[in-house]
């Protein structure tokens, strides 16, 4: 588990997957100012979408191309 929400249940996994790895997240990482705007919500943290970036790194890590 690489991230969690306030109540401490898994936000996002990564995990070995035969001979790679699965990365499943259930926030957006993907979603900017728009969405947020849209539904009238804040984002205290603003928008990061490195960690997506990361994200998708960690779970490529090792692979063959």
């Amino acid at each position: 588990m690489i991230a969690t929400y306030d109540n401490a249940l898994p936000a996002a996994v990564l995990a070995p997957y035969g001979e790679g790895r699965v990365a499943v997240v259930g926030p957006h990482p993907e979603a900017d100012a728009g969405w947020y705007a849209g539904y009238n919500l804040s984002n205290p943290d603003g928008i990061r979408l490195d960690l997506g970036h990361d994200l998708v790194e960690a779970a490529m890590a090792g692979t063959r191309s």
